[in-house]
């Protein structure tokens, strides 16, 4: 690696290390406004609906559980 590939390697994991800064000081700002109880609430509301929905056969989750029913049946 040259030198000035150095230097820009530098540049560019220090702009983000900025952006993640920025991201950690909006993450935790958006965290002091949340209200435990509304969001408790929505959660419950979005937990409800999501049970009134077929499961998505491309779901991460689905697959997992397949996997294991075949691993079981063995």
């Amino acid at each position: 690696m040259t030198e000035s590939e150095r230097v820009t390697f530098r540049q560019i994991l220090k702009s983000q290390q900025k952006g993640w800064d920025y991201l950690e000081k909006e993450r935790r700002s958006k965290l002091r406004q949340v209200v435990t109880k509304e969001a408790i609430l929505a959660l419950e509301l979005s937990f409800g609906y999501s049970q009134s929905l077929p499961p998505r056969t491309e779901s991460g989750l689905v697959e997992f559980y397949k996997a294991m029913m075949k691993a079981t049946n063995r």
